[in-house]
């Protein structure tokens, strides 16, 4: 699709109420682009970062590759607003590999890569990268709410989400034993959630996001100390120089089971961490209908 698509037939992403502009939003800023992937250090290039052969496919660009979100105008401006003009100057400071001093800074940080990777794993957003897009798995099914607390002055991040943050070391090694917690679909009275992972590496800078309303993690990267957590967190606490790895701290797999919880016993307080090697129904089969 043109980068010039004109999307004022679409519906916000967002508010969902008001048409898109004629561009829409950009996920990952103009500012940003400009200051880490200007046309004059191109060209960029897509595809597997280990290529084994010619026949898997590569793609060349004079510009960095865009990512669009169709966003009206009100939205795009509370965006501009509340997350990138406080942010620029920081989140390129996180990028260069430094600590992010608690206070404002370290709360712009946060909310920056919460809302970023949040409107990249959206199902509307286009990647104009189609490489990149054949291998994005965007949240389907995840509620409006993820997205609506982003364009309201006052709203905070939900409880529902979680956000860890480690910086890579390319290659990624495959042949190190990585842990995995298997994520699972749940369904209590009339509501049915199924939980969500997206994963994605801006720079160096990893950031996993995690969509798992009412079940907390019991991440072992954050025991080993391989990544930080960004949230749930007090968002002004200092974020420390993140830690480096050559392989994934963990695997997130779905499950393909939906397990149905009695009613009233789907609560935090009652339900075990999801964990490394250990099936959800094995935690919860006393809850289970």
């Amino acid at each position: 699709m043109s980068p010039r698509t004109d999307r004022r037939s679409q519906l916000c992403a967002l508010c969902g109420s008001r048409l898109s502009s004629r561009r829409g939003e950009h996920v990952l800023p103009t500012w940003l682009i400009n200051a880490r992937f200007p046309a004059a250090t191109g060209p960029f290039k897509s595809g597997k970062p280990n290529r084994q052969s010619n026949d898997e496919p590569e793609l060349q660009y004079i510009d960095f590759p865009r990512v669009m979100l169709p966003c009206c105008r009100e939205c795009n401006n509370t965006l501009e607003r509340r997350f990138e003009t406080p942010s620029r100057e920081v989140v390129l400071r996180l990028l260069d590999g430094e600590p992010i001093a608690a206070g404002g800074d370290a709360r712009q940080v946060r909310l920056w890569l919460l809302k970023t990777w949040l409107l990249l794993a959206h199902p509307a957003a286009e990647y104009k990268d189609p490489l990149l897009a054949d291998a994005i798995a965007p949240w389907h099914s995840a509620p409006a709410e993820l997205y609506t607390w982003l364009v309201d002055e006052t709203g905070e991040p939900p409880a529902s989400l979680s956000a860890w943050a480690h910086r890579y070391e390319p290659p990624y090694r495959q042949d190190v034993n990585v842990p995995v917690i298997v994520l699972p679909n749940v369904r209590t009275g009339s509501q049915t959630w199924t939980f969500e992972c997206f994963e994605l590496s801006l720079q160096t800078v990893n950031v996993t996001l995690l969509f798992h309303p009412g079940w907390p993690i019991d991440h072992p990267g954050e025991l080993e100390g391989t990544v930080v957590q960004l949230w749930p967190a007090d968002l002004e606490v200092e974020i420390p120089v993140l830690p480096q790895s050559n392989h994934r701290p963990v695997l997130w797999r779905p499950s393909p089971w939906r397990l149905t919880f009695r009613d009233g016993t789907y609560r935090r307080e009652t339900v075990p961490p999801l964990r490394a090697g250990t099936e959800p129904a094995d935690l919860v089969r006393h809850l289970l209908l």
